[in-house]
């Protein structure tokens, strides 16, 4: 390795002197490590040439090995320490300006299980994270998993659903994956007249289930043919959104089958309304989810986000209405839900 031009005079120092009374003439003429190792050991050599000698060696032996602390920095050397370099916070000068982000956390999988075999290829969608632990206080889930459709109580005997049915309906009970899903009444010839037939599950008031300002999760599989669509069906819903005491709701209103989620808060009359991209009019089986998750309100279909709005943080939900399943009340004009549901499911998170 020559040190020709690395250090203006480094090379006069190069050729250390056997003894005082031999001149030291400088020189231009590369030196290689070699030659300084050949050299016979010096005789009488003052203090200052010995200096020069053990300098010039140490400076030429750093550079062939590469023992810099630079080196090992740059090539990311396991083993160097870099800790007394690091600024407050344990960042070191490199690091300065950059923005680490850790990988974000996974969310749970979601407790509300599917019939085996009711959505093929589809998942059920995780809870948006929300609360420190994401946990559900507050769980319904209706399987429906019975002949008799008069009366249905969810999994946990929260809260039992009645049949509430006009002009003749009636509900029945559908096969469904390795269970029975609920078959609402055929769509009618002219929407919302009197004599249209009307067939509903509702509870009794539920103020318990309302979510507050809390995070909501809530949703259902439903089958509904292409065409089975009207102005507008009723999935699951609990309160009004015209009365000002607030409300959550899924449904599919237009002839198009655009599923949406619903929610309007305490003594608003703002509607907020997430609408799918998507149509689920098409005869097969889909899961149908809302997200609540502070300002945000997302519709998910087989798992997959479709459509979503912003919402009020404070936007809160406190009602004295039932939980009401496939319309709004069995009168007319009851938005009557015209295909087949399963797997209904409310969740309140934190």
């Amino acid at each position: 390795m020559s040190l020709t031009g690395w250090w203006p005079g480094l090379t006069k120092y190069a050729r250390c002197s056997r003894s005082e009374s031999r001149p030291f003439v400088p020189t231009d003429e590369p030196v290689h490590l070699a030659v300084l190792l050949q050299m016979p050991p010096a005789r009488q050599l003052s203090p200052r040439v010995v200096a020069s000698c053990v300098v010039v060696l140490v400076v030429v032996l750093a550079m062939v090995l590469g023992l810099t602390e630079s080196n090992f920095v740059d090539s990311g050397n396991p083993f160097f320490d870099t800790s007394a370099a690091k600024g407050p916070g344990g960042s070191s000068s490199a690091d300065a300006g950059k923005q680490h982000r850790s990988p974000a956390p996974s969310a749970p999988p979601s407790t509300v299980p599917s019939k085996e075999g009711s959505t093929p290829g589809s998942t059920s969608p995780p809870p948006m994270e929300s609360t420190p632990q994401g946990t559900p206080t507050t769980v319904l889930h209706y399987t429906f998993d019975s002949s008799a459709v008069t009366t249905y109580t969810d999994i946990a005997s929260r809260l039992t659903l009645h049949e509430q049915t006009a002009q003749g309906a009636t509900l029945t009970a559908v096969p469904h994956g390795s269970g029975f899903a609920v078959g609402f009444p055929a769509p009618c010839p002219t929407y919302g007249a009197p004599e249209c037939p009307r067939a509903v599950l509702t509870s009794e008031p539920a103020p318990w289930l309302n979510p507050g300002a809390r995070d909501i999760r809530y949703g259902a599989s439903i089958l509904l043919a292409a065409d089975a669509t009207t102005k507008g069906e009723n999935i699951l819903q609990k309160g009004l959104s015209t009365t000002g005491e607030s409300q959550f709701k899924l449904q599919v209103d237009g002839y198009t089958g655009q599923p949406s989620c619903v929610m309007v808060g305490i003594n608003s009359h703002d509607i907020h309304v997430a609408l799918s991209s998507r149509t689920v009019a098409d005869g097969a089986w889909h899961q149908l989810s809302c997200f609540r998750t502070a300002d945000v309100l997302a519709i998910l279909m087989d798992g997959q986000t479709v459509g979503s709005v912003l919402i009020p943080a404070t936007l809160a939900i406190n009602n004295d209405r039932p939980l009401e399943i496939g319309g709004n009340g069995s009168g007319p004009g009851n938005d009557q839900f015209n295909g087949q549901l399963d797997d209904v499911f409310v969740q309140i998170l934190g």
